[in-house]
């Protein structure tokens, strides 16, 4: 295992140079400029206009089950084709470069869910084994992919690379680990943490030095670190990074900045709100507890109304509208935990927007680039919620 003081030096040296983003200078929007690229402190002599920043997953390592995913009902013989036929769609997408990779990787856990579910239906070991080792070689696929483009100079190569690299790792130990290897579990997972502080890396010079990262992005890539250690430490400056993210988007927000639109102020409010519930919750302190469940809850029910204001303008996408879906469903996994907090309202108004979602997506004829791996994962997260609701 990396050393406890080794990693929280070279974390907290990450931590204090990521607040740094947050200053005034980071929230301006300048013009487009030319940057320089260099590789191991030698010049590539390549320049490029700065694009906007790209569009991040909430959280890359979140798992996406259903709300009601402790039912115990076996999933529809479908369930499998479905989830075989998003594979397929998916990766497709991707390998083109239409489907970024955080989206890729949601959609590969959300099929990883489904196959383990159903192996665990059958009760049969080896095919627990078998789901877990096809993850695996999906997310290696990808790693394998990315790290093929050896393009230095592209926007956000290296990064990505890294973030892929780190969840075939995290894949790999979860995979040694049901295998009984336990050795090969604790080298994985050593090159997950490894990984996943370079990830935080090169997140960290693509926003300071490129000008070409994101507050979701770095506060994912903060998570991701956390989620490879379980440290405290880590923790700690997860709440504190979200904090930030919330505090400069509304600043953002108040001054008209694109970056600060409506519904980045929702999300970063639902996902600060999310994760003090879960502290909350760890310190058993269930006033608090229930208080943050409910502010996730709204900011999560505007982030959804908004994104669908904006989807019917033609300034969102589909792929926009699942991702409010699932930054609610996170919220009400994490309200299943704590009593009768989980209200029949709650559960109503996300089965309203789920098939709202999902009529939206049967109304789209043209399925070319990446709406159709889009449209089938709507479908199949329907076909799961339904079977939960028995009402297959």
């Amino acid at each position: 295992m990396i050393g406890q003081w080794n990693w929280r030096q070279k974390f907290c040296g990450i931590w204090i140079t990521t607040i740094g983003l947050f200053s005034p200078a980071f929230a301006q929007e300048p013009p487009a400029k030319t940057i320089e690229i260099y590789q191991g402190g030698v010049r590539q002599g390549a320049s490029r206009s700065t694009p906007p920043p790209p569009r991040a997953s909430v959280v890359p390592g979140g798992l996406v089950s259903p709300t009601s995913d402790s039912s115990g009902r076996p999933l529809p013989p479908q369930a499998a084709e479905m989830a075989a036929t998003l594979v397929l769609q998916s990766t497709d997408a991707f390998e083109r470069g239409l489907l970024p990779l955080e989206d890729y990787l949601e959609h590969l856990r959300f099929v990883s869910y489904v196959e383990r579910r159903r192996a665990m239906e059958h009760q049969h070991p080896s095919e627990l084994k078998a789901a877990a080792r096809r993850h695996m070689e999906r997310v290696e696929h990808a790693a394998m992919l990315l790290q093929a483009f050896r393009q230095p100079a592209a926007e956000g190569w290296e990064a990505e690379t890294l973030l892929a690299q780190a969840v075939a790792a995290e894949a790999t130990a979860e995979f040694e680990k049901l295998n009984g290897n336990r050795q090969r579990a604790e080298l994985a997972t050593q090159e997950f943490q490894n990984l996943a502080l370079r990830h935080l890396d090169a997140r960290e010079f693509d926003a300071q030095i490129l000008g070409i990262g994101s507050l979701p992005t770095l506060a994912a890539a903060v998570e991701l670190v956390a989620k490879s250690n379980g440290n405290p430490d880590a923790e700690t400056a997860v709440s504190q990074t979200l904090q930030k993210v919330l505090v400069t988007t509304e600043r953002w927000n108040a001054e008209g900045a694109g970056l600060g639109r409506a519904d980045e102020v929702d999300r970063a409010q639902a996902a600060e709100a999310r994760n003090r519930g879960h502290w909350a919750l760890i310190s058993k302190d269930l006033p608090e507890f229930s208080a943050a469940v409910q502010d996730a809850e709204q900011a999560s029910l505007e982030l959804y109304e908004t994104r669908l204001e904006f989807y019917q303008t033609g300034t969102a996408s589909l792929a926009d509208l699942t991702e409010a879906l699932l930054v609610r469903n996170r919220v009400h996994q994490l309200a299943a935990t704590g009593k009768d907090l989980l209200s029949p309202e709650m559960d109503n108004n996300w089965e309203r927007d789920l098939h709202q979602t999902v009529e939206l997506s049967r109304s789209i004829e043209d399925r070319r680039g990446r709406i159709a791996s889009d449209v089938q994962f709507l479908s199949l997260l329907n076909l799961i919620d339904a079977t939960d609701r028995d009402l297959q």
